[in-house]
């Protein structure tokens, strides 16, 4: 669901100068996707993205998207862990990370405090109240309510 939305965006944001998906096993849905709507991108290991960014004009508008396993909500402890270091790994090389996800069982109700030593801002998505959204379906039809 939030893969659309991840497009939609892109589709719309005339200031976004470049697109990297870092390549893992959860990235073929968002890549077809991106090539039906015709938005020119990139396909790397998360290891050379730091390479990559070093070599870009810092003026750039660069959106990495880093697709996790949807599968992580089984386990809301492991969600929790794998969402932490993600964010912590993709810090290293990002002016800001902006989460599509949702409270999911409540694991991720602290993350921008949580996260607030790191080199950029950290934001998850909320309302129009400013409450972090219970889930992906609560983000798509506007809030919690």
């Amino acid at each position: 669901m939030f893969e659309d939305e991840i497009v939609d965006i892109l589709c719309n944001d005339s200031k976004v100068d470049d697109v990297i998906v870092i390549e893992n096993k959860e990235c073929a849905g968002i890549v077809e996707k991106l090539n039906r709507a015709g938005v020119s991108h990139s396909i790397m290991p998360v290891d050379d993205i730091s390479d990559q960014y070093t070599s870009i004009n810092t003026d750039s508008y660069v959106v990495t998207i880093n697709i996790m396993p949807l599968s992580l909500h089984g386990d809301p402890k492991y969600l929790r862990d794998e969402v932490y270091s993600n964010v912590k790994l993709m810090a290293g090389f990002s002016d800001g990370i902006f989460l599509f996800y949702g409270l999911c069982g409540n694991v991720l109700k602290r993350i921008e405090k949580d996260m607030e030593q790191l080199p950029c801002p950290v934001s998850i998505l909320k309302d129009d109240e400013g409450k972090i959204v219970d889930d992906c379906i609560g983000a798509v039809i506007g809030g919690r309510k």
